[in-house]
């Protein structure tokens, strides 16, 4: 079975939108750990390469 482009785009912007996400409440949440900090930047750059 083929997965198309347009469907593995999808789920890996929406894999990227929720670490960013849980990221993101960490930090707001005071949780400011290297590799916290580090998935929110690494996120970002995802989905900014996605979008």
């Amino acid at each position: 079975m083929e997965v198309g482009r347009s469907r593995l785009q999808a789920c890996l912007t929406t894999f990227w939108l929720r670490e960013y996400a849980w990221a993101a409440a960490e930090i707001g949440a005071g949780d400011t750990r290297p590799e916290v900090l580090e998935q929110q930047l690494r996120g970002e750059e995802r989905l900014r390469a996605l979008l």
